[in-house]
Order: C-alpha cells, then structure tokens, then sequence
C-alpha cells in the first residue's frame, strides 16, 4: 500500500512539477534538480520523503565555490562544479525547507495526493526567487 501511493504521489510530481522545473531551467532527474551558472553557482531543488511515508518535503538551496567559512552557501576547494552536478546540495550549510500552510511536511494520502502536489507546485514557483535573494 505505502509503495503503491508513493508511486502515484511520484508520478503526480514528474507530471505537474518537473515540467515546470524544466521550463525555468533546472536539469537532473527526480528527486534532485540543479541549475548551473557559468560563475559555478548552482541552484537545487530536491524533494525528499519521510521514510515511514505520506509526507515528502522541498528543500531549495544554493552552492558556489568555496569564499570562507562565513559563507552562507558553499563547497569546499575538493568538490568541484563538475561533482555538484552528479550529487545533490548535501554541500550548502543552509537551505530553504518549502512549508505547506498547515505544517512542516507536504501530508498526503489516497484521497489528497493530487491537491498536496498542486500545493507543492505553487508553494515552488512562489519561492523561486529565493535563489536571487540568496546570490544577490
């Protein structure tokens, strides 16, 4: 049963979601999306769930080369923007953890999966200029 849901809530995501990541730019595939800059910035979008299942979270984050531990978002002199690409964001001190209105996870089940995605989707493209603020 856990499976069979995770299923539809993951397809829901690729069918409603990942064309708009791709319409804005980002490349990778599910759950980890990135979008590179020719100054080796990169910005993730990447979806993780909750392993007991029906809830997932999405996590916005933006890495550049290494400026010091005061950065907000780095990685270090090691990694290089070739590795980032392959990888996901486990490299930024901090991210931005997208909330549904009633909580921390994106709560689904059978009944709500479609409406949680919806939710998801819209809650992504209102935030997208995080990575601006975050840059600038």
């Amino acid at each position: 049963m856990h499976n069979e849901l995770r299923n539809k809530v993951n397809s829901e995501i690729k069918n409603t979601i990942v064309p708009d990541l791709r319409k804005e730019g980002f490349k990778g595939s599910f759950p980890h999306f990135r979008m590179m800059f020719e100054d080796d910035r990169v910005d993730y979008i990447s979806f993780r769930f909750n392993k007991w299942g029906g809830s997932f979270i999405v996590e916005m984050a933006v890495a550049y080369p290494y400026l010091g531990k005061e950065g907000n978002f780095y990685y270090w002199d090691e990694i290089t923007p070739e590795f980032i690409k392959k990888s996901n964001y486990g490299y930024t001190k901090e991210r931005l953890r997208i909330k549904p209105h009633n909580g921390d996870w994106f709560e689904y089940n059978d009944n709500n999966y479609e409406e949680v995605v919806e939710c998801a989707r819209k809650l992504i493209s209102e935030n997208l200029s995080y990575f601006e603020k975050v840059w600038c």
